[in-house]
């Protein structure tokens, strides 16, 4: 493990007690916790403050590219960081935007928090308009998602991905279960449709669509939220659509720990097999991943596609 602090390394001077690295598709963040051991007090020596920059390299496991410190304390003996992507603080806000396309109002919000965008096969749904009065991520996520997609920071850059596009790009591996795996295997009953309705406003009429799949249980009904109306009918239905795609999500996932660090990050899809149940086997998508780079340990989400 190499661990860098304001661009030296320091691997050589710390005793690294506990790391980990967990990311995340649903628009949090994500977060590096790692401790080190502090009985001569050098961490208090050293200044360590809120927005010093860290990365930690692991060969085994993604690189956490450059973190910016978040919190600093002493704890036990030890003294504990968390960092984030993020130079600066997401504190709310309240902006607005209108007759504007979706990445466009994501990349001013990319902007604010002094990132980049990259957009993956995101479907720019034209929008009427669009309110935040929250955090720059809560709104970014949002939009992503009722465009069928998920929002991920890395390295000074906010990837917006579409879920069709990772699903195309074909797996990157494979997670294999044994009767010996620590696995969670959920699988209920799947909705069959949505429909995403849109109030009238400023003269518009109501809109409904309904996106229709083969399973057993009846449809839902949902809105768009108040912050945002679109400007024709085609976003409604991909936003049914995502929505359907969401709900099921809660329905039909898994996680398997493992003695291992997992190489995967959240949005790549992956082949899973099992030897317990095959119903359980088929296309997915990584949707969480912590690894402990200390205990050479990981866990790993997945929701099926």
């Amino acid at each position: 493990m190499i661990v860098t602090y304001r661009d030296a390394d320091i691997t050589s001077s710390v005793t690294v007690t506990r790391c980990v690295f967990e990311q995340r598709e649903d628009g949090r963040l994500p977060t590096l916790t790692i401790d080190f051991d502090d009985s001569a007090r050098t961490w208090d020596r050293w200044g360590s403050a809120n927005g010093d920059k860290i990365s930690v390299l692991e060969d085994s496991a993604p690189k956490t590219g450059d973190l910016y410190v978040a919190s600093c304390e002493p704890r036990m003996g030890t003294w504990r960081i968390r960092a984030t992507p993020l130079k600066v603080a997401d504190h709310p806000r309240t902006q607005s935007w209108a007759g504007v396309g979706t990445s466009t109002a994501l990349a001013q919000i990319a902007g604010q928090l002094g990132l980049t965008l990259a957009c993956h096969g995101l479907y720019d749904a034209p929008l009427a308009w669009a309110r935040q009065e929250g955090t720059d991520m809560a709104m970014a996520q949002l939009l992503a998602t009722l465009a069928g997609a998920s929002v991920d920071v890395y390295d000074g850059t906010m990837h917006v991905w579409g879920h069709d596009w990772a699903v195309s790009r074909g797996t990157a591996g494979t997670i294999e279960l044994t009767g010996e795996s620590e696995a969670r295997l959920v699988r209920r009953r799947r909705f069959g449709s949505c429909v995403m309705t849109q109030d009238p406003a400023e003269g518009r009429a109501a809109l409904s669509w309904e996106y229709v799949a083969d399973a057993a249980l009846p449809g839902t009904m949902a809105r768009v939220p108040d912050a945002v109306a679109y400007a024709d009918t085609e976003p409604l239905r991909v936003a049914a659509k995502a929505a359907l795609e969401q709900a099921n999500a809660r329905r039909d996932y898994g996680s398997v720990a493992a003695d291992s660090l997992s190489p995967y990050t959240p949005g790549v899809a992956v082949q899973v097999t099992s030897d317990v149940d095959p119903s359980f086997g088929g296309t997915a998508l990584v949707t969480r991943v912590r690894n402990d780079l200390v205990n050479k340990r990981s866990k790993t989400w997945w929701r099926v596609v």
